[in-house]
C-alpha cells in the first residue's frame, strides 16, 4: 500500500548522554532549524526504535492473548503488564517532587520571610542561605517535573499506537457478522479520539495515589506550623471541595463522555458513508435529507460536548478558587480561636496550599476525569476486540492433491446466530487444474461459494477440504492509494516476465501504455483514476500475478466489454492458468461449454497521492477572528472577557487584603513589645506566633471584623465571577464549534466531484473526527488555561512592581528572552502540529482501505504485508507525534528556567538591597506568588501554545468552510418548469468537459440530439468516455458547450432542479445504513403503497418483511444483484421523464437482466433512457446507439443500420463476441429494426382505412 514518504533520519536523542537528555539540549538545533525553515516531512527524524508501532503492538497482542484464555478479558489488564515497567519510573519521579521536595520549599520559605522579621539586624549570611536553598529547590521540581512529565506522555504515546496496532490486527480477523457491526466511521472514532484518552491519561494517572500520600504529608506539615484545628479546617475544606464534589462531577463527565462517544460514530459513520457515496447522493440531488440526517446527528452530539464542557469549565474554576478559599478557611479558623496572623505562616501556608491545590483540586480532578473517559474508550474499544472471528474449524488441509476442493454436506451462514443458513446441504468437488463455473439468479448464493472457500462464512456442520494457495478477485475491484504496478505486485517480489505476460493476458497493455506514466501511475483511493472496466483488470491482474494453486473469481467478466471479456476467458482463464484449479463466478452463459464444471446456485436468498496541502507559518488572525465571531460575535466575548477581568481582580485584591492584613497584625505585635519594655515588665522569650490577639493593645488600627468582612466578600466575588466566566466561555466556544461543522459539512457537501477524487476518504474524515475533536474539546481546555495564566502572570507582576520596582528591568530583559523563545517554539511546533495532522491521515485512509478489502487481503494471506505497512504509517505519524510531544516539554522546562531565574532575581534583591524597609507580609506575598510562576507560567504558555497548535484544526476546518461549490444548488430567479422536462428532448451542442482546467478535455466536441422517448445505447471501449457522458448531463464537471433538455440549458438551473428531474441507475450500486424506506425514499414523499408496488415490479418484494427493515452500510447484507434492482426500484419511484442507466446491469445474471429490460421496456416506455452498456445484448433493440472512442462520438444511428457496414466501430464490437452470438444479436437488431420501421407504414394505412 506503500502510501509512505521513506526518510532515513536518525534522532539527535538516539546519541544523546545523559545530561543532553535531562535538559533536553539534543533537541536545541532543530529548534533554530525550525525558526529558519519551513519544516517538511523529510526533516522529520525518524521514530526511535523504543517507540516503533510493532514493538509495542507485539507486546500488547501477547498480554492480549493471555487475557482472552480467563473467563472475563481486560483490556486494562493487559495494557498495564505492557506498559508498567516504564510507566513507574514517572511514577516514582512525580513522588519525589510532590512529597519530598515540594515539602522542603514552604519551610524554606518561611525561614526565608522570617529572616525579613529581624529588620536592619538580620544575620546577611543566612538570608543569603535560605535564598539559595530556595533556588536550589525549586531547580530541582522543575528537573523533576518536565522529565516526569516527559516519560508519562511517552508511554501514553505508546499506549496509543500499541492499542491502534492491535485494533488493526483484529480488523483483519474479524467474520462477516462482526465486519456489519464495525463501520468504517466507527473505527476510525475509536483509533483517533477513543485512543487519544490514554496520551491524556498517562499524565495524570499517577494523581490516584501520589494525592492521598501528599494530603497526608502536607496535613502533617500544616499541623506542626499552626496548629490542628486550623490545619484539619484547612485540609477539611479542600478535601470536601475535590474528594465529594469532584469525584461527582467527573463520574457525571463519564457518562457524558459516553454518550458523546456513541453520537461520534454515528456521525463520522455517516460521514463516511456519504464520502463513498457521494456521487450516487450527488445524481439523486439527495444532499437535503443527508444534511438533516447529518445536523441531527451533530445536534445531539453537540448537547453531550456542551454538558461535559460545563463540567470541566466548573471542575476548573474549582481548582482556580481552591487554594485561596481553604487559606481562607485556615485564616477564619486562626483568627475566630482568638490568635493572631503572622506573614511567615500565612504564606508557608499558601505554598503548602498552593501544593495541595496542584495535586488535590487540579491533578486529581483531572486524574479522576481522564480516567472515566479512558474506561469509556476502553469499554467501547475491548468490545471491538472481543468480537467474533473467522471460523476455521472445519477447514481441512489435504497433502495429497494440490488444488483440490471438496465440500461434504456444509451448510454455513454469514451470521453465526442465524436461523436460516446461506448454503444448505453444499456437496461437490473440484478436481486439480479444472474449471468450475458458478451460475444462478440474484441472490442465490454464487458470491457466498467463494467467501466460502475463503473461510469467512461461518460452517455450522459438514466439513471443507481445500489444498494449496488461494487467490481471489472479489466482484467489486478493491484498489489502494499507490501505483497501478504495486496494485498487481501486492507485496509479491516483481518478476519482469510474469508481469509482462500477467498484463498481458489480463489487457491491460494498452490501457498501462495510455496511463501518463505507464504503470507507475498513481490509483487514487478506491480507484477513482480508472474506468470501471480498468479497475476490475487491475483487480484480477493481482489474483493471476499470485501464482496461487486455487483461484476464485467473482464475475469479474461483467465490466469488460464482450472483446475484453472473450480475451480474458480465453487467454487468461483457459490458457495462462491452465492446470490450476479455477473457479468462476459469470452471467455469461457463452462460456459454460468450455467449462469443467459447472454449479448452479439456487440455495437460497443471500440476505444478508497528490499530497495535502500543508499551511505555513503561524495562525493567522482571520482565523481567530472568524472562529471568535461565529461563537456569537464581538459583544459578547468582550463581556465574558470583562468576567475574566474582574474574577483576577478580586482575587488579586484578596491576596493584597491578607498581606495588608498581616502586616497590619504584625504592627500590632510590634506595638505590644513595645508597652511591655516601657513598662519595665519582664518579656521572657520571643512573641509566638499563636499570640492571643485579644491581649494586644486597643490602638489605633480598625477591629479584626473589618479585615474579616471585607477579605470575605474579595473571596467570594472571586468565586462567583470565576464561575460566571467559565459557563459563558463555553457557550461561546460550543457555538462555534456548532456552527463551523455545520458550515463545513454544507460546503464538503456541495463540493465538485473533483475533490473527493483528489482527496482521500481518509483525509476528509479527519476533519470531521480528530480535527472537530480537537476543536469541540482540547481547544477551548487550553485556550481558557492559557487566558487564565497570562492574567495571572499581569497580577502578579502587578504585585512585585509595587513592591520592588527596580524588578521592571530585569523583567523587561528576561520577558525579552521569553517572548523570542515563544517566538521560535511556535514556529516550530505548529509546523509540526501540521505535519503531525498530514500524516496521521494515510492511517485513516490505510484502514478504510483495509477494511473494503479484506476478503481479498486473507485469500492473498498479505495480513502481514498490510499490518506491516500499517505499522510503517504508525511510525511516521509517531515520528511527528514525539517531536511535538519533546517540543511542548523542552520548551515548558526552559520556560521554568526563566522563571527560576526570575525568582533567583527576586530573593537575592530582598536579601541584597534590605535595611529593613522590607514587610515580611510584603516578602511572603511576592515570593511566594513568584514561586506560582515556576510552573505556572510555563504550563500556561504551553497551553497557550497548545491553543495555537488546536487553532490548527479550526484553520484546516475553514479550509473546508471556503471550498469551491460545484453550481447554485437552487436558483430563485431562472427555475423550469414544475413539470419539467415533459419531453425529455436531450441536445448537445459543442460540448466539451474536463476534470480540471490544466487537464486536457476528456469529452470533445459532442454535437447529438437524442429525440423524446428515445431509448439509446451508448458503447465504446473501456475509457471511451461513456460514464464521462453521462456525468455532463448531471454536471458533475464543468463544461464547455451547452446541454439543454426539452429547450432548457442545464446550466442555467439548479443543480437540484437539474438532477431531481434525472432518474439514474449507477455503475456501483450505493445503499446507506438505514431503513430500506429510506434508501427508496429519503424525502419521504412516496405512500407505502408507491413504495411496495416499485419493490413488486423487481421482484423484491417477498424479499423484505416490511419497509423499516435495516440495510447495512454498503447494502452488505443484500447480494450484488439486489442492491441493483434496489437501485431501479429507486427510478420507478422518481418516475422522471430522463432515465440514465450506467452499466447498471453488469453484475446481474441473464434472468435478472431480462426483468431490468422487461421493467425498463415497461414502465419507461414513454421516457428517454440512456443506457450505457458492455454487454451488446441489452442494447440491441435500442432505438439508436451511440458509440463513443476516446472521448468523442464516431457513430449514432440505429444498430441494424450500423451492422450493415462491416468495418464500422460497432460491427467490430458485435464480432468480438462470438460468431454464435454475432448472429443471434444481429437478428435482434433486424427485428427490432423492421417493427420500429414498418409500425408507422402500417399505422398510416390503418387510418386511411377508417
Amino acid at each position: 500500500m506503500d502510501q509512505t514518504k521513506k526518510h532515513i533520519k536518525v534522532s539527535p536523542e538516539e546519541r544523546a548522554n545523559v545530561f543532553s537528555k535531562i535538559f533536553y539540549w539534543w533537541f536545541l538545533p532543530f529548534y533554530y532549524f525550525g525558526y529558519k525553515n519551513d519544516i517538511q516531512l523529510k526533516d522529520i527524524y525518524n521514530a526511535s526504535k523504543s517507540d516503533y508501532s510493532e514493538m509495542w503492538g507485539d507486546k500488547l497482542q501477547m498480554n492480549w492473548e493471555k487475557e482472552l484464555k480467563k473467563n472475563k478479558p481486560n483490556l486494562k489488564r493487559a495494557i498495564f503488564y505492557t506498559f508498567v515497567k516504564p510507566y513507574s519510573l514517572s511514577g516514582i519521579v512525580l513522588f519525589f517532587q510532590h512529597n519530598i521536595m515540594k515539602m522542603i520549599l514552604p519551610a524554606v520559605l518561611a525561614e526565608y520571610i522570617n529572616y525579613f522579621d529581624h529588620g536592619k539586624d538580620a544575620d546577611a549570611i543566612m538570608g543569603w542561605f535560605w535564598a539559595t536553598s530556595m533556588i536550589v529547590v525549586a531547580f530541582i521540581i522543575v528537573v523533576c517535573y518536565h522529565g516526569s512529565e516527559m516519560s508519562a506522555q511517552r508511554v501514553g504515546m505508546r499506549a496509543r499506537v500499541a492499542v491502534c496496532s492491535l485494533m488493526y490486527r483484529k480488523t483483519l480477523k474479524l467474520n462477516h457478522k462482526s465486519l456489519g457491526q464495525t463501520a468504517i466511521g466507527q473505527l476510525v472514532n475509536l483509533m483517533s479520539n477513543d485512543v487519544q484518552r490514554f496520551e491524556l491519561v498517562s499524565l495524570f494517572l499517577h494523581y490516584m495515589w501520589v494525592t492521598p500520600i501528599n494530603v497526608l504529608v502536607s496535613f502533617y506539615v500544616m499541623y506542626r506550623s499552626v496548629g490542628i484545628v486550623a490545619a484539619a479546617a484547612g485540609m477539611g475544606a479542600i478535601i470536601l471541595e475535590s474528594i465529594p464534589i469532584q469525584a461527582f462531577l467527573s463520574n457525571l463527565q463519564g457518562k457524558f463522555r459516553y454518550q458523546i462517544a456513541i453520537k461520534t460514530d454515528r456521525r463520522v459513520k455517516l460521514m463516511n458513508e456519504i464520502t463513498s457515496g457521494i456521487q450516487v447522493i450527488k445524481m439523486y440531488a439527495w444532499e437535503k435529507p443527508f444534511e438533516k440526517m447529518v445536523t441531527l446527528s451533530r445536534k445531539f452530539e453537540v448537547n453531550y460536548i456542551k454538558k461535559s464542557s460545563f463540567i470541566f469549565g466548573m471542575i476548573s474554576s474549582m481548582a482556580v478558587f481552591s487554594e485561596r478559599l481553604c487559606l481562607y478557611v485556615s485564616v477564619m479558623t486562626v483568627v475566630l480561636l482568638g490568635k493572631s496572623i503572622r506573614g511567615d505562616v500565612i504564606f508557608s501556608m499558601a505554598q503548602l496550599f498552593n501544593t495541595v491545590q496542584l495535586t488535590v483540586c487540579i491533578c486529581f480532578p483531572w486524574c479522576l476525569s481522564f480516567y472515566a473517559d479512558t474506561k469509556v474508550s476502553l469499554a467501547r474499544i475491548e468490545k471491538f476486540l472481543l468480537l467474533e472471528e473467522v471460523d476455521t474449524e472445519n477447514l481441512i488441509t489435504s497433502e495429497e492433491e494440490v488444488g483440490e476442493v471438496k465440500l461434504n454436506g456444509v451448510t454455513a451462514s454469514w451470521m453465526p446466530d442465524s436461523i436460516a443458513p446461506t448454503l444448505i446441504d453444499l456437496t461437490f468437488r473440484i478436481e486439480p487444474g479444472k474449471l468450475c463455473c458458478v451460475v444462478g439468479n440474484v441472490g442465490a448464493g454464487k458470491s457466498s461459494i467463494l467467501q466460502l472457500l475463503l473461510r469467512e462464512l461461518t460452517t455450522k456442520s459438514g466439513t471443507m477440504t481445500t489444498n494449496g494457495r488461494i487467490a481471489f478477485a472479489s466482484q467489486e475491484p478493491w484498489l489502494f492509494v499507490s501505483s497501478v504496478r504495486n496494485n498487481i505486485l501486492f507485496g509479491k517480489p516483481y518478476d519482469r516476465e510474469r508481469y509482462r505476460e500477467v498484463v498481458k493476458v489480463c489487457s491491460l497493455i494498452k490501457d498501462i501504455e495510455q496511463f501518463p506514466f505507464g504503470d507507475k501511475t498513481l490509483v487514487g483511493e478506491r480507484g477513482v483514476s480508472l474506468s470501471g472496466g480498468q479497475r476490475a483488470r487491475v483487480n484480477l491482474a493481482r489474483a493471476v500475478y499470485s501464482e496461487a494453486d486455487i483461484y476464485l473469481f467473482d464475475d469479474p467478466l461483467s465490466a469488460v466489454d464482450t472483446k475484453v471479456a472473450r480475451h480474458l476467458f480465453e487467454e487468461c482463464f483457459i490458457r495462462y492458468l491452465s492446470g490450476k484449479t479455477r473457479v468462476l463466478v459469470t452471467h455469461q452463459l457463452q462460456f459454460m461449454k468450455q467449462a469443467d464444471l459447472i454449479i448452479t446456485s439456487k440455495f437460497g436468498d443471500d440476505m444478508q497521492e497528490k499530497d495535502e496541502l500543508i499551511e505555513k507559518g503561524d495562525i493567522k488572525t482571520e482565523t481567530y477572528m472568524a472562529y471568535w465571531k461565529d461563537g456569537g460575535g464581538w459583544f459578547l466575548l468582550l463581556f465574558t472577557l470583562s468576567m475574566f477581568i474582574i474574577a483576577q481582580i478580586a482575587s488579586n485584591a484578596a491576596d493584597l487584603w491578607l498581606t495588608h492584613w498581616t502586616n497590619v497584625e504584625k504592627e500590632r505585635i510590634r506595638i505590644f513589645e513595645e508597652n511591655i519594655t516601657s513598662s519595665n515588665r519582664t518579656f521572657n522569650g520571643t512573641v509566638n506566633h499563636t499570640l492571643d490577639a485579644t491581649n494586644l493593645p486597643d490602638v489605633d488600627i480598625k477591629p479584626k471584623e473589618y479585615y474579616m468582612w471585607i477579605y470575605t466578600i474579595f473571596i467570594f466575588s472571586s468565586v462567583i465571577f470565576l464561575t460566571l466566566r467559565s459557563f459563558l466561555y463555553y457557550i461561546i466556544c460550543m457555538k462555534a464549534s456548532k456552527v463551523l461543522h455545520n458550515k463545513m459539512f454544507t460546503n464538503v457537501l456541495r463540493a465538485p466531484m473533483r475533490f473527493f477524487d483528489t482527496n482521500p476518504s481518509g483525509r476528509i474524515l479527519s476533519r470531521f473526527s480528530k480535527d472537530m475533536g480537537a476543536m469541540d474539546e482540547l481547544l477551548p481546555r487550553s485556550l481558557i488555561e492559557a487566558v487564565q495564566v497570562f492574567l495571572l502572570l499581569i497580577g502578579i507582576l502587578a504585585m512585585v512592581f509595587s513592591v520592588i520596582p527596580w524588578m521592571v528591568i530585569p523583567t523587561i530583559v528576561l520577558g525579552t528572552v521569553f517572548c523570542w523563545f515563544r517566538v521560535i517554539y511556535l514556529k516550530t511546533s505548529q509546523a509540526i502540529k501540521r505535519l503531525e495532522g498530514t500524516t496521521k491521515a494515510p492511517v485513516f485512509s490505510h484502514l478504510s482501505a483495509t477494511l473494503c478489502g479484506i476478503p481479498t487481503i486473507r485469500s492473498a494471506n498479505a495480513q502481514q504485508m498490510v499490518t506491516k505497512e500499517f505499522d510503517v504509517l504508525q511510525n511516521q505519524h509517531t515520528s511527528t507525534c514525539f517531536l511535538f510531544i519533546i517540543s511542548s516539554v523542552s520548551f515548558g522546562f526552559y520556560l521554568d528556567m526563566i522563571s527560576t531565574t526570575f525568582l533567583a532575581l527576586l530573593t537575592y534583591q530582598f536579601v541584597l538591597f534590605n535595611n529593613g524597609q522590607f514587610l515580611s507580609g510584603n516578602v511572603g506575598l511576592v515570593i511566594s506568588q513568584s514561586l506560582i510562576l515556576t510552573g505556572m507560567l510555563q504550563f500556561g504558555v504551553r497551553q497557550s501554545a497548545n491553543a495555537a497548535s488546536n487553532m490548527i484544526s479550526v484553520e484546516r476546518i475553514m479550509q473546508y468552510t471556503k471550498l469551491d461549490r460545484e453550481g447554485p444548488f437552487e436558483t430563485v430567479g431562472n427555475k423550469p418548469p414544475r413539470d419539467w422536462p415533459v419531453k425529455g428532448r436531450i441536445t448537445f451542442k459543442n460540448t466539451y468537459l474536463r476534470y480540471a482546467m490544466e487537464l486536457p478535455p476528456v469529452l470533445k466536441n459532442i454535437n447529438i440530439c437524442i429525440e423524446p422517448s428515445e431509448k439509446v445505447g451508448i458503447v465504446g471501449r473501456t475509457g471511451a468516455g461513456k460514464s464521462t457522458l453521462i456525468s455532463s448531463i448531471f454536471r458533475l464537471a464543468p463544461i464547455d458547450g451547452t446541454i439543454c433538455i426539452d429547450d432548457v440549458d442545464t446550466s442555467k438551473i439548479g443543480l437540484n432542479d437539474l438532477r431531481s428531474n434525472i432518474s439514474i441507475i449507477p455503475q456501483e450500486p450505493v445503499l446507506f445504513s438505514a431503513s430500506l424506506r429510506y434508501n427508496l425514499d429519503p424525502f419521504e414523499r412516496h405512500s407505502d403503497e408507491d413504495l411496495w408496488n416499485a419493490l413488486e415490479y423487481v421482484e423484491l418484494k417477498a424479499a423484505f418483511p416490511d419497509l423499516n427493515v435495516i440495510i447495512s452500510e454498503g447494502g452488505s447484507n443484500l447480494s450484488a444483484g439486489q442492491r441493483q434492482l434496489i437501485c431501479l426500484a429507486r427510478a420507478i419511484v422518481k418516475n422522471n421523464r430522463v432515465l440514465v442507466m450506467d452499466e447498471a446491469t453488469a453484475n446481474v445474471d441473464p434472468q435478472t437482466d431480462a426483468l431490468i429490460q422487461k421493467t425498463i421496456r415497461e414502465r419507461f416506455k414513454d421516457c428517454t433512457v440512456l443506457t450505457i452498456a458492455h454487454r451488446l445484448n441489452t442494447i440491441m433493440d435500442s432505438d439508436r446507439v451511440l458509440v463513443m472512442d476516446a472521448g468523442e462520438v464516431i457513430e449514432f444511428d440505429q444498430p441494424y443500420i450500423l451492422l450493415q457496414n462491416p468495418e464500422s466501430f460497432f460491427s467490430k464490437m458485435l464480432k468480438e463476441s462470438g460468431p454464435a452470438m454475432e448472429d443471434s444479436l444481429k437478428r435482434v437488431a433486424k427485428k427490432a429494426y423492421f417493427k420500429k420501421n414498418t409500425l408507422p407504414i402500417e399505422n398510416e394505412v390503418n387510418k386511411k382505412i377508417d
